[in-house]
């Protein structure tokens, strides 16, 4: 995923959910992708460079998007079905 690429719309911050679920890399919105690390093994689900980006992301989502939280957790509960 292009985590670079500013977020101009509501379609583009739901997709952006979307495209974290199908990459398992999902997180609750209010945490800092900084932090976030795969359960398994520890390691950071980021690098430092991607987290700037998705932090970015994340905020210009609560910009497009009426209910953030919503969108990402649909995002996850659709992965699979």
């Amino acid at each position: 995923m292009n985590y670079m690429q500013p977020l101009t719309s509501e379609a583009e911050a739901i997709a952006f959910f979307q495209q974290l679920a199908l990459e398992d890399k999902s997180f609750h919105p209010d945490d800092s992708p900084a932090s976030i690390t795969y359960w398994v093994t520890g390691e950071p689900l980021f690098t430092p460079l991607e987290a700037e980006f998705v932090a970015a992301r994340i905020a210009e989502a609560f910009t497009l998007l009426d209910d953030v939280y919503a969108v990402a957790l649909d995002a996850v509960n659709s992965v699979g079905e």
